[in-house]
């Protein structure tokens, strides 16, 4: 097993790589899709017919990755492989460590080693994104607590088992980033925009409101029939750490599927948008420093 330098050393490296490759793989989408897609080229046009704020057309667009809807277009396409490989590698976690509690308390997988790190690549990549668009303060402050969260854990050999379970929220975000996409490029009317949504419905019920729940109390009946020499090596508040914040991811989780489920109903009821643009964009916003600038 790994001493916890050697756990550091190797999370540090591979998320320091990781965030540089899924920037890479930014670039490359932008300059592929520019290639090839005409309705992509003309994002930033469509949107500006509805007034859309994500299309940024008093904005002149950024050098190498381009305007700002192009931006979070090729984030959303970044998006759908690293979460299928976050989710794989979390699956492969729990595998490995839910036979026994002393496992899954305190035992170390190296698919956790790997998937955190691209977790908290993500995380890092996000946020470069975010600092460049002016996104709102608790976007920032999201990424930052999964990115102590997962580090303390890989580090520290620690709830590897029950990070990794509530970890497998991010397939939800597959579903929601090819809604973004379709949403951009004027294609609601494709029904890969509806089975997206619903994707998205059965995904978030399942692990966002069902499974974390699930999680929570198993980490909680684990604690009460803990061993003491486990309970003696582990950092109470990282314990506590971890509970309060499966319980506000919970409740925030709740309140955006109130959102989710009225957009869908929407859609299914024919009585829903059909402009172009991606919903979450109008949802999130921006900075009150960015609105002011626009109001100016």
């Amino acid at each position: 097993m790994l001493t916890e330098e050697d756990r550091a050393e190797a999370f540090f490296r591979y998320t320091a790589y990781m965030s540089a490759g899924l920037w890479l793989l930014h670039l490359a989408a932008h300059e592929v899709m520019k290639l090839t897609s005409a309705r992509y080229r003309n994002i930033p046009a469509i949107l500006a017919k509805v007034a859309k704020p994500e299309a940024g057309e008093d904005e002149p667009p950024l050098p190498i990755i381009g305007a700002k809807s192009h931006v979070l277009t090729c984030q959303d396409i970044v998006v759908i492989p690293t979460s299928t490989a976050i989710t794989f590698l979390y699956l492969l976690d729990l595998m490995r460590l839910s036979r026994e509690r002393e496992l899954r308390w305190a035992g170390f997988s190296h698919a956790f080693l790997v998937g955190a790190s691209l977790h908290c690549a993500f995380s890092v990549y996000e946020l470069s994104i975010y600092f460049f668009l002016g996104k709102k303060l608790e976007f920032f402050l999201h990424h930052i607590l999964v990115f102590a969260l997962f580090a303390i854990g890989t580090i520290k050999c620690q709830f590897q088992f029950y990070l990794g379970w509530a970890g497998l929220v991010e397939i939800t975000n597959v579903f929601l980033s090819s809604l973004s996409i379709l949403g951009r490029m004027d294609m609601k009317q494709n029904p890969l925009y509806l089975a997206s949504g619903v994707g998205l419905y059965i995904s978030y019920v399942l692990t966002r409101l069902f499974s974390v729940a699930l999680c929570l109390s198993t980490l909680l009946y684990d604690s009460l029939y803990l061993d003491q020499r486990l309970w003696e090596s582990t950092s109470v508040f990282f314990f506590f750490f971890c509970v309060v914040s499966c319980i506000v991811i919970y409740f925030m989780s709740a309140m955006w599927f109130t959102k989710i489920h009225s957009g869908l109903m929407k859609h299914l009821n024919g009585t829903g948008p059909q402009e172009a643009g991606a919903d979450m964009d109008n949802l999130s916003g921006q900075s009150s420093k960015t609105k002011h600038k626009k109001q100016k």
